[in-house]
């Protein structure tokens, strides 16, 4: 097939598969979401230029089309860390794309307090002044943790295997600038403790500049940990077709091909739901196995000591 290299003739790993980007949308609690587009290219083509060009074309094709609504998600589940880096620069520079995603490989400087500072400094003087719980749902057995196999687990009627933990998190935020080009930015701290899960933090940027108080800083939070949950549903809707099993001789017949599959899912995705999150700022709904006691179990228990 065109452009395509073996592994003999390949010199970096990957360089002889083709590459697609898929962008998907759904708005922030929402239980429907839509494929926007789909994108296909070989990196070995003739006007290849880098994977992050390829995709930052793609995200100005749909932000285009949709006058400039929505924001851009994104994480190293879904996209290289060294893309990030390349797109971030972009982001950096192009106030008409709004963004939410977590430091890539590189750590970008930014500028504080007329100060330059990397993104992990500026992470170490952020202040964390509020605190809350999110509730994530996880094997009881914590080995099959991929969220494939949970997604699996939610189907099924017996709940059993599952448990809702309750992780304890602080975060806060600050706003900075970035280097060069002076675009106001905010750099978010999300640390969570749990025993059996240990402490984690997590480090975000976005293009959201205003945003201090509490709620506010719980929407970009909030659109980054549910961006698993979208992709994992259309994941098993694609899947469903096999696109692997696309055969075609030309480059061009496999951009079309990918149009069509494109347009199957899209009206496919219409009809769907998103599956439930599996991390959310409030208990779930379910038999599930808890490290914590509900409110009505509390009324049970009163019942029981005053009986």
């Amino acid at each position: 097939m065109q452009y395509l290299k073996t592994s003999s003739e390949s010199q970096t790993p990957g360089d002889t598969n083709y590459q697609v980007c898929e962008i998907i949308a759904s708005n922030t609690g929402s239980t429907k979401y839509l494929p926007l587009l789909a994108t296909f290219w070989s990196r070995n083509a003739p006007d290849y230029v880098s994977d992050a060009k390829e995709i930052l074309a793609a995200l100005h094709q749909v932000l285009e089309a949709t006058k400039g609504r929505g924001v851009v998600c994104m994480e190293y589940r879904y996209v290289p860390a060294t893309t990030i880096d390349d797109l971030m620069k972009d982001f950096f520079t192009d106030e008409d794309i709004q963004f939410i995603c977590c430091s890539g490989s590189a750590d970008p400087t930014l500028v504080y307090r007329q100060q330059q500072k990397t993104f992990a400094e500026l992470a170490e003087t952020c202040d964390l002044p509020h605190a809350g719980r999110l509730f994530k749902v996880l094997p009881v057995d914590q080995e099959k943790n991929d969220a494939y196999s949970i997604y699996e687990h939610y189907r099924s009627p017996d709940q059993s295997e599952l448990s809702d933990l309750a992780i304890a998190m602080e975060y806060g935020s600050l706003r900075a600038r970035c280097q060069g080009s002076g675009r106001p930015v905010s750099a978010i701290v999300l640390k969570t403790n749990h025993s059996i899960l240990g402490e984690m933090q997590t480090l975000l940027i976005t293009s959201y500049n205003k945003i201090s108080t509490r709620k506010t800083i719980l929407i970009p939070i909030l659109s980054y940990i549910s961006i698993g949950d979208v992709v994992t549903t259309h994941k098993a809707i694609r899947d469903a077709y096999s696109p692997s099993d696309l055969q075609v001789s030309k480059y061009d017949r496999m951009q079309l091909l990918m149009t069509l599959l494109h347009a199957v899912l899209f009206f496919e995705a219409k009809s769907r739901r998103l599956l439930p999150p599996l991390a959310r700022f409030q208990p779930h709904q379910g038999n599930y196995l808890r490290d914590f006691v509900l409110p009505e179990d509390m009324e049970r228990l009163k019942h029981l000591d005053s009986s």
